[in-house]
């Protein structure tokens, strides 16, 4: 099945897939189309053929995106581990006027588009916020997302634009990028009765990704931080032998064929990465990671809330 989006509460036009093989040398990740979850070409390898030569692209972007001195080793341990934090990477007046700007305006938001209980189960389908942004449900987790605006979030619009930020961020991913990209995040957590998928073990897609978070508010370990599984983001023989397997179940099944693999905390150790890290981080620490790698989200009180500037870039893995 194909998801439907809602905008304004009503079903909007399923996103359709490109028809034909062609889709193989694109980002289409989901296992309902008819070539990329075909299960003779799957159990002939086609799935970790796809990984090999995204793989193959990423490395030659690396090559042509060689890190700013100031960089180096953050860039350096994203590429190595897949994730990597930066603290205090504001000057601390531009922190506070982040913090204050992002924080206030998510609050404000809910003046007009007030806090809701939701009991659909899993990834949840988008409500529109009017011209604000809007807002999704994992199980019982709230996610908020605001659009930037010149006006509304002058001190986010700038950050985004800046030289550093932008040489950063181009670096990491391989590409140039839009910064309507990047959006103000917010969120809460609900009780565990309606589970939310994002705390399991998964990795987004099969070819290196991008997501970023700018946290302007200290994330405790009762907060629910980003989890990740450092070295998973790397393709070895062990993780394309996992991968060939998980390509094969999911082409077999009828239901259930989304692309974001899910993945036990044993099976981890058994592929021999390294024990999961926390990253319950202070305000002004920026977390990139790549999402091919394994994360997932932590386990937040009911009630807990997060605040960041976040960005989440996939962009065509075949293309230098």
């Amino acid at each position: 099945m194909q998801k439907v989006n809602t905008v304004g509460g009503k079903k909007a036009a399923p996103k359709k897939m490109l028809p034909g093989p062609i889709a193989i040398l694109t980002a289409e990740k989901n296992f309902a189309h008819p070539w990329i979850g075909n299960p003779l070409a799957n159990r002939m390898g086609l799935h970790v053929g796809r990984i090999l030569l995204a793989t193959a692209f990423d490395r030659f972007r690396r090559l042509r995106n060689i890190p700013h001195r100031d960089d180096r080793a953050s860039i350096q341990q994203l590429r190595r581990e897949g994730v990597v934090a930066i603290p205090d990477f504001l000057p601390p007046d531009e922190f506070a006027r982040m913090r204050d700007e992002i924080v206030g305006t998510i609050r404000d938001s809910f003046e007009r588009f007030p806090f809701h209980e939701n009991t659909q189960k899993g990834f949840g389908q988008r409500k529109n916020l009017d011209d604000i942004g809007f807002d999704r449900f994992d199980g019982g987790t709230l996610n908020r997302f605001v659009t930037l605006d010149q006006n509304r979030t002058p001190a986010s619009f700038a950050l985004v634009r800046s030289k550093r930020f932008r040489r950063l961020f181009k670096t990491a991913l391989g590409f140039g990028f839009n910064p309507r990209a990047l959006q103000l995040y917010y969120t809460r957590f609900g009780d565990e009765t309606n589970h939310d998928d994002q705390k399991d073990f998964h990795r987004d897609t099969f070819h290196p990704t991008l997501k970023l978070w700018y946290f302007v508010e200290d994330v405790s370990a009762e907060d629910g931080p980003f989890i990740y599984v450092p070295g998973s983001n790397r393709t070895s023989s062990a993780r394309l032998s996992w991968e060939h397997r998980r390509s094969v179940a999911v082409s077999a099944r009828t239901v259930g064929k989304g692309g974001a693999f899910r993945i036990a905390e044993d099976e981890l150790s058994a592929l021999g990465f390294a024990e999961p890290q926390t990253f319950a981080v202070r305000g002004n620490t920026l977390v990139i990671a790549d999402t091919y790698g394994f994360h997932r989200r932590g386990d937040g009180r009911p009630g807990a809330e997060r605040f960041a500037l976040y960005g989440g870039v996939r962009r065509m893995p075949y293309l230098f």
